[in-house]
């Protein structure tokens, strides 16, 4: 004789099974989510530290202190030389780089 499940026996399974199916979502939407957003602050801490280096750079590079221009400018060539630099690491360079020459020659309109 086979077992046949009556309303409430059905009706509770199936409860049974939404509520794991939406607990395994739920768990997998945390997950997403989370690895999310550990990405977003690993980038904004990577542009914050970016920020500080070349901030940095570009106030010592302008410096009146001849060790402070030089430490600048060190910095600067090694920045330049990594291999994971990136087209706003050259950009902000060369900026640096203009701003010195103009300092150093204020006459020359080219530059």
């Amino acid at each position: 004789m086979g077992s046949v499940w009556d309303v409430e026996t059905t009706a509770t399974f199936v409860a049974a099974v939404i509520g794991a199916v939406v607990a395994v979502a739920s768990i997998v939407t945390t997950m997403v989510e989370g690895r999310a957003t550990r990405r977003r602050v690993a980038l904004d801490s990577h542009r914050d530290q970016w920020w500080a280096r070349w901030s940095w750079i570009a106030e010592k590079a302008l410096s009146q202190h001849p060790a402070e221009e030089q430490a600048a400018m060190v910095m600067l060539d090694a920045l330049t030389e990594l291999p994971w630099r990136t087209r706003d690491d050259m950009h902000v360079a060369l900026a640096v780089s203009r701003a010195r020459t103009r300092r150093e020659r204020p006459h020359d309109d080219h530059l």
